[in-house]
């Protein structure tokens, strides 16, 4: 990802299909936000922290995120029917052989935020993300990895260019 990297200060976001790159995942996927639509008015940005293990080592140049749209009307209960889930995140290619590529294609892009500084990261090292999105605008106003134990980063938030 580092060719994709824009020289500017500050959250930089893509959006990109994510299958048409090479990368590698160092953890699973997390929940880092949920809200209920149409959400509040007042409502214009979402923020949050989530701990996250490492599954993988290696150097982390980006957080990737998409959305998960609920369909399933709240007075369903589940042995009704299943959920009406539409996902824009990767999917899992079916062939895992070396080299192969880890996203099977698909027609979504995920939003690809590319961090200040690379974080090298140990597998099973647990660190900290904390994501900013702006509601209006749909971009990240904040992305930060750090330490478990460190409840904020010790740089200061990267702001998105005015």
């Amino acid at each position: 990802f580092n060719s994709l990297l824009p020289p500017q200060q500050g959250v930089s976001m893509r959006s990109l299909q994510l299958w048409q790159w090479a990368h590698r995942p160092l953890s699973s996927s997390f929940r880092w936000a949920e809200m209920a639509l149409p959400a509040a008015p007042s409502l214009d940005t979402q923020s949050g922290s989530v701990m996250v293990r490492a599954s993988a080592a290696g150097v982390c140049h980006a957080i990737c995120v998409w959305v998960e749209f609920d369909f399933t009307p709240s007075h369903v209960c589940a042995a009704e029917g299943d959920a009406s889930i539409l996902d824009t995140g990767p999917r899992l290619a079916t062939d895992q052989a070396e080299g192969a590529a880890w996203c099977a294609e698909t027609a979504w892009a995920q939003g690809i935020c590319f961090l200040g500084t690379p974080v090298s990261l140990e597998a099973g090292e647990q660190v900290g993300v904390s994501l900013e999105l702006n509601l209006l605008t749909a971009a990240m106003s904040r992305v930060d990895l750090h330490p478990a134990n460190e409840k904020e980063p010790a740089s200061a938030h990267a702001s998105a260019p005015a």
